[in-house]
Order: structure tokens, then C-alpha cells, then sequence
């Protein structure tokens, strides 16, 4: 069957919607049998008149339900496949738990918008129904089947808008990955779809009468997949992925429902809907546009609108990653759970190190905490194209650090790691520079070295010989830890003079650090934490978010700069002292 064999039916939009099927179809002539063959004292009855007569209350109610009653008491003439209240209950499904978009597919499955007497149902192979989908019959032994389910001996009851012939089972409609796979213009979908990964798959595939959403495909024909030169023997995994979720809208969006300019979000980024007279397009992120060739094939799992063109999606920088087979800085990223923060946030400049970057920082076995300081290290939020990075002397980080620019010499480095000649790669969510060395974060102690307001605490650390104290061996597996940074004008208020330093300046010091990284996020109201020292502070946090410490002194301590990563921990700047 050729999707071009379609294309007379969108006249059928206004029909999906539930108000427009007899308008869509209305004939002046109605050849059918006649309508007074069921008068009664109110004058001859419609298909819903009949099937609420009939007992058919199910069917009654789900068509009340889907807004489609009005459609089937319309002019007409519509043949309409009517179930049993008992057919209905051998599909074993809670009716109210199927959304009304499902059950409206599923109905109008059972509608065909002409006078289809029984005589014509058993000699035609295949009829035309009002969700846009081929009806089959197999008249070749009793019962007769349509649709796979079974015509009861009750048919050509005739109403006054069309005739009803009773079903004794429920038509169930092809799902999305049926129609595909049953249509030869969409066999290359069909082969992309089973090539996918099982996550793409099962997005495509939901379990709509168990109350899942319905899903909109727009389904690319074979020409299409041709002329986009996608070639299901070489393409990655991660691009057909990609490629594949750009198709896919989750909620069930007819035609009738899309609007000029309308941005529709994909489960893979965006497209733009452009509507001018009878002619829609679509625009991918990536700028190409693709025709809308036929609307409206209603599933049983939503519904497909066919497309002349491929959607290609822009790649996140999660996915640039991925296909320059940048394996260790991927599996960092998701060990780390920073890959859906890199691939959905943003936007961010990402300077990405290859995996000879990594090989060469040698032996490493950082713990999480510090593995994803060394990537937040490389994440700069905003976009800086190459010109722009060599036209700056410092960068601030995701983690809140300052990474320095030498653009003096070649090859340029960034953080003091070599930037490679591999530059300006455009993701949806910003921009990929790619590295020849891994940027190694400071350690806490050079962050203090290179913070003016931070050289007291310094000073003390040196005179109170501690330095060492805080600055573990990261690298090698040691765990990292939380520094409260005191302000050089913390030291003064409180009147420490390092010139006649407190014979307790260790203990105070040891005082504000804490084992292990506690992020700002971590913190929680009320929360004790145990210092290094063996004394324990009180956190605090403000109905605004602020947060506070309460050192065993009942002093209270503002947080004034949080969450700077480092590579030996984490530091939190305050402003004042802390006192065990």
C-alpha cells in the first residue's frame, strides 16, 4: 500500500476532532436503505438513538466520552461497527483508564464514512476507516472477521444517518510500529526503528490501554530516508537515537490542533510548525524543512502524520561527546550523573578532553565528589566561541572557579591544559572546544593562594602547619573535604593576630573542616556536622535560602560564597570565625 494512496483523506481533518466526520463526508443522496424501516413515534433513529435502544451502553458512553456522539447523530451516512457491551468487557480493560484520544482512535476505527451494507462488507477485502486506517475483512469462513474481530449475525440495521452492524468483539487498531512495519513506503522506518536502542523503542511503543500517553510520530517515507543519506549500516547508535526521538512528540497532537509558528517539543529538541493555506511544514533545529504529506493515521497508540523529509535534530553536548567516541570523558560524565545536566541545561561552553587527555593524567582514582569537580572545571556556562575564549583572560566555572586564558603562544591553553585545533562544535545547549590535556582543577589551598580576600587564612594555615591537612591526595583515591573559608575580615574582627597567634590556632582552624564534600545542596536545617576537630556546628538555613552556622559558642556564621569545587574539596567562604 502506498502512503500516497492517503492523501484523499485529509479531507477527514476536521472528522478527527470528533465535531466535523459528517461534514467530512455528507452526501445529499443517501442510498442506503431506508430510515423508516425503524421509525418509532420519534421519527426515524440515528446510530446513537439505535445503539442506546440496543443496549449498547458502552459503546454509548465511550462516544459521549470522546466527544464523538454528536459526530455519529450527524447527516451521515455513516456505517458504524457497533461492539457489544460484552465485546467491550472481553478486552479486559478499565475503559476510564484509556485516554480519551486512545478511545476516540479506537472508535473511530469502528466508523466508516459511507453506507457500507452487509453485502459489501463481505465482498470487499479491505475498507477505509475514519481514523485513516485499512479495515480488513475476511469473509472466507464463519465468522466473519473485520478488523480481527468477529461481525456478530446482527447487520444493515439502519438508522437514519447511516446502518449499524453488530460487532461481537472490539476492532483493536494497528499501533504506530504496525502501521510502519505493515506499509512498504515506511520500511526503512520500520528497519531504523528496530535498529534503535530499547529505551527509543519502548518510546515508541507505549502501553496506551494501560493509561499510558498517546504519542504523535511524524513518520518519514523511504524516499525521505534516502534523500537524507541516513544509512542504517553505518549510523551510530547514538545518532539514530537522536535522529529517531526527533520524530516523536509525547500526547497526541492532530492536525487540527497545529497553528502557524507553533513550537512542538520532540522528545529530542524542538520543531517549528509553519502553516501557509493548506501547506504545512516543519523546521528541525538544524534549519531543513520537511513537507507534511498526510495527516491524522489514528492508533491505537496515537497518531502518525507523514513527512517528505528527515527531522535532524542539533546534537547536545552529552551527544558530541558520544560520537567523537570521547569514552572517558562519557562514562565520567555519567558516573559523575552530570549527563542529563550536560545534555538538557545549559547553555554551556565545554572545553572536552580526548581520551589520550585522560590516559595521560596516568593511574587516577578520584571518588565521584571529585571527579565531577574536575569536569564542572571544564564547564563554562554561556556560549564563548574560539574568538571570543582568546579574547577573555579568565573564565568562571560551573564550579565555580576562574580558569585562566594564555592565548600568547601556541598552542593555547585554557586552565593551563593545551587546547587542540578542534574548535567551535555547535550543540542545542552551547558550544564543544576540544582538549589535548585534562584542566586540573586547584586545590583548596591555591584557591585560597589566589583569593586576596582568602590570604589570612592562608598565613594560618602555614603558621599553624597545616597545609597539608588540607590538601589531600585526591588523585590517588583519598577523600575529599569541606573547608568554612573565614574572610581576612573574619580574622580581624574576631582579633586573631598572626603576629601573636592563640595557642589554640590548629584547633580553631581544624574547627572549619569538615570530612568528606558537603555541598551547599547537602545541607539541611537543623543538620550537625562534626568538624576535624571533634567539635560539632549547627547548619541553618533561611526561609530565602541562606544559610547560616552556629558554632558551639552560639555564634552565627553567614555563609557568603558557597559551593567552590576544588580538586581537594569543596569551600565554602564565611564571614566570620568559627569558635569549638
Amino acid at each position: 500500500m502506498n502512503i500516497h494512496s492517503y492523501a484523499w483523506r485529509r479531507s477527514l481533518v476536521a472528522l478527527a476532532m470528533g465535531a466535523g466526520l459528517a461534514a467530512a463526508a455528507c452526501s445529499d443522496d443517501d442510498d442506503g436503505p431506508s430510515a423508516n424501516n425503524n421509525n418509532n413515534n420519534d421519527g426515524p433513529r440515528n446510530i446513537v438513538e439505535l445503539a442506546t435502544a440496543s443496549g449498547l451502553s458502552t459503546l454509548v458512553q465511550a462516544a459521549t466520552d470522546t466527544g464523538l456522539a454528536p459526530t455519529l447523530t450527524g447527516p451521515g451516512p455513516l456505517t458504524v461497527f457497533a461492539p457489544t457491551n460484552d465485546a467491550f468487557t472481553a478486552l479486559n480493560v478499565d475503559l476510564s483508564a484509556v485516554s480519551t484520544d486512545i478511545l476516540a482512535n479506537i472508535l473511530l476505527q469502528h466508523v466508516i464514512t459511507d453506507d457500507v451494507p452487509g453485502s459489501e462488507v463481505t465482498t470487499s477485502p479491505t475498507l477505509t476507516t475514519a481514523a485513516n486506517l485499512p479495515l480488513v475483512v475476511d469473509a472466507s469462513s464463519t465468522p466473519i472477521l473485520v478488523g480481527g474481530a468477529t461481525l456478530s449475525a446482527t447487520i444493515d440495521v439502519v438508522a437514519s444517518n447511516g446502518r449499524v452492524h453488530v460487532m461481537d468483539g472490539v476492532i483493536v487498531p494497528p499501533t504506530i510500529l504496525e502501521v510502519a512495519g505493515a506499509l512498504a513506503d515506511f520500511s526503512a522506518l520500520a528497519a531504523a526503528v528496530g535498529q534503535a536502542s530499547q529505551s527509543v523503542q519502548d518510546a515508541l511503543a507505549p502501553s496506551t490501554l494501560t493509561g499510558a500517553d498517546p504519542i504523535t510520530v511524524f513518520a518519514p517515507t523511504d524516499a525521505a530516508f534516502t534523500a537524507a543519506g541516513i544509512d542504517l549500516a553505518t549510523i551510530s547508535q547514538n545518532e539514530l537515537d537522536r535522529v529517531l526521538s526527533h520524530h516523536a512528540v509525547v500526547g497526541q497532537a492532530l492536525s487540527t490542533s497545529l497553528s502557524n509558528g507553533q513550537t512542538i517539543s520532540t522528545l529530542n529538541g524542538d520543531i517549528t510548525v509553519n502553516i501557509s493555506g493548506t501547506s504545512v511544514t516543519l523546521t528541525d533545529e538544524s534549519g531543513n524543512t520537511v513537507n507534511v504529506v498526510d495527516t491524522d493515521i489514528r492508533t491505537l497508540t496515537g497518531v502518525i502524520h507523514v513527512i517528505d523529509g528527515v527531522l535532524i535534530p542539533k546534537p547536545t553536548i552529552v551527544d558530541i561527546a558520544v560520537e567523537a567516541e570521547f569514552t572517558a570523558l562519557v562514562d565520567a560524565v555519567v558516573d559523575t550523573s552530570l549527563a542529563e545536566t550536560l545534555a538538557a541545561g545549559g547553555p554551556f561552553t565545554v572545553f572536552a578532553p580526548t581520551n589520550q587527555a585522560f590516559a595521560d593524567l596516568g593511574a587516577i582514582n578520584p571518588t565521584t565528589d571529585v571527579l565531577a569537580n574536575i569536569l564542572l572545571h571544564h564547564v563554562v556556562p554561556g556560549t564563548f566561541d574560539s574568538a571570543a575564549v582568546v579574547a577573555t583572560s579568565t573564565l568562571g566555572t560551573a564550579a565555580n572557579t576562574v580558569l585562566d586564558i594564555d592565548a600568547a603562544g601556541a598552542p593555547i591553553t585554557i586552565g593551563g591544559a593545551d587546547l587542540s585545533d578542534t574548535l567551535n562544535l555547535m550543540a542545542r545547549n552551547g558550544i564543544v572546544h576540544v582538549m589535548n590535556d585534562v584542566i586540573v582543577p586547584p586545590t583548596i589551598v591555591e584557591v585560597a593562594q589566589a583569593t586576596p580576600d582568602l590570604s589570612i587564612l592562608v598565613d594560618a594555615l602555614i603558621a599553624a602547619t597545616l597545609v597539608g591537612a588540607v590538601d589531600p591526595d585526591t588523585l590517588s583515591g583519598e577523600a575529599p573535604i569541606t573547608v568554612f573559608a573565614p574572610l581576612n575580615s573574619a580574622f580581624t574582627n574576631a582579633g586573631i593576630d598572626l603576629n601573636n597567634p592563640p595557642a589554640d590556632l590548629a584547633d580553631i582552624l581544624r574547627y572549619h573542616v569538615v570530612a568528606g564534600q558537603a555541598l551547599s545542596s547537602d545541607l539541611f536545617d537543623g543538620q550537625m556536622l562534626t568538624t576535624v576537630e571533634g567539635g560539632t556546628l549547627e547548619v541553618s538555613i533561611g526561609t530565602d535560602g541562606s544559610i547560616s552556622l552556629i558554632d558551639e559558642q552560639s555564634n552565627v556564621i553567614s555563609v557568603a560564597s558557597p559551593d567552590i569545587r576544588t580538586l581537594t574539596g569543596v569551600v565554602h567562604v564565611i564571614d566570620g570565625v568559627l569558635s569549638p
